[in-house]
């Protein structure tokens, strides 16, 4: 057959295509997470509570998706800039020793590239499998305000100051260890906040214990609520890319003039088309923590009404207003370095603001 073993646990092969892909690939191992943290708290006067902690956690046995007919990283230029003839070598075309007999694909003519014949296994563009060997590490300090519903009012503060990191992908499909960099979903700073206030109107509050009737209904009872959140934004990443002569990581980020039609600084990096890197050996990370996309911030509101309407039945008027300062969160720029629209946004994350209302009759 075309298609000799690879190695133990991969099964049978018994369908020869363009590309063959394996659930899994070695031992299969359940991802599992280690967690740990250490705190102290605090009662302050007011009935506030203060608490300060350390949490950490270990995650393993996450699945990568592994490349196991890579072309081998000898033919790959280590060139700090574009090696035309490393690609030129790679790319030409030459006597395709399958032709016809791997009908219905891209590798059935008379000629092929090079480097898919440089392939262990050139009758396939392309072998992955699952493999369990995947971690990540997260590391923060998280602290805590809280006040508790005392005369009619609470409210909560959390921020955490984090890091993550993540070893889940190669940089290069040859790569025989796994790339460690600042993990997708890692947000650096995250403040929330929230409150519950009872208006002090209406039957036993501080002004109008006395009303009834049509005053109470519509003045007293009321209840408002908010809950605000603010966060860092995303590490960005820009693929396989090459930077302007001099530049650095540490001149991508602006420090003034940062907007949507410019969200860094786009002279950092090398915007020729005809320069940019092919069949180099990648060395730039995947994502950078040092450049990020915008931060998300949003303020909901509610408020709430309960009216009573005798001994066995109890109305309630709410009113949510999501995104109540009606805030543009932006979404992240373009990250193409050839693309005219490089470091533009043109999208938003999340929506406008929005109200809801709802009533429910309890009896």
């Amino acid at each position: 057959g075309l298609l000799e073993p690879v190695g133990s646990g991969l099964g049978l092969m018994t369908n020869v295509g363009l590309t063959a892909n394996f659930p899994y690939v070695g031992e299969v191992r359940t991802p599992r997470t280690h967690r740990w943290s250490v705190g102290v708290q605090r009662e302050l006067p007011g009935s506030f509570l203060v608490e300060g902690t350390y949490v950490g956690s270990y995650s393993e046995h996450i699945p990568v998706n592994t490349e196991l007919d890579p072309v081998p990283a000898q033919y790959f230029s280590t060139s700090p800039v574009r090696d035309d003839a490393t690609n030129n070598f790679l790319t030409s075309q030459v006597a395709n020793p399958f032709a016809g007999l791997l009908p219905g694909t891209n590798i059935n003519g008379g000629t092929v590239a090079r480097s898919q014949l440089l392939r262990a296994y050139p009758q396939f563009t392309s072998i992955t499998a699952l493999e369990t060997i995947g971690v990540s590490d997260y590391t923060s300090f998280q602290g805590r305000l809280e006040r508790r519903m005392v005369n009619g009012f609470t409210v909560q503060a959390a921020y955490t100051w984090s890091t993550t990191m993540v070893e889940t992908g190669y940089l290069n499909n040859f790569d025989s260890e796994l790339e460690r960099v600042i993990g997708p979903f890692d947000r650096t700073h995250v403040f929330t906040t929230s409150g519950i206030a009872e208006l002090p109107f209406g039957r036993g509050r501080h002004w109008g214990s006395g009303w009834s009737g049509i005053t109470e209904g519509l003045l007293g009872g009321w209840q408002v609520s908010y809950l605000f959140k603010a966060q860092s934004g995303a590490p960005l990443g820009f693929g396989n890319f090459l930077f302007a002569s001099g530049a650095t990581v540490d001149d991508v980020p602006l420090s003034s003039g940062r907007d949507e039609n410019r969200w860094f600084n786009v002279d950092a990096f090398n915007r020729v088309n005809a320069q940019q890197l092919v069949s180099n050996v990648r060395t730039q990370p995947s994502r950078f923590d040092e450049v990020r996309g915008p931060g998300y911030a949003v303020l909901d509101l509610g408020f709430l009404k309960n009216v009573n309407l005798g001994s066995r039945m109890r109305a309630q008027f709410r009113a949510e207003v999501y995104n109540a300062l009606n805030r543009a969160n932006l979404a992240g720029p373009n990250t193409t370095p050839t693309n005219s629209a490089f470091g533009t946004i043109t999208a938003q994350n999340g929506l406008p603001r929005q109200l809801q209302l709802a009533a429910r009759l309890s009896f």
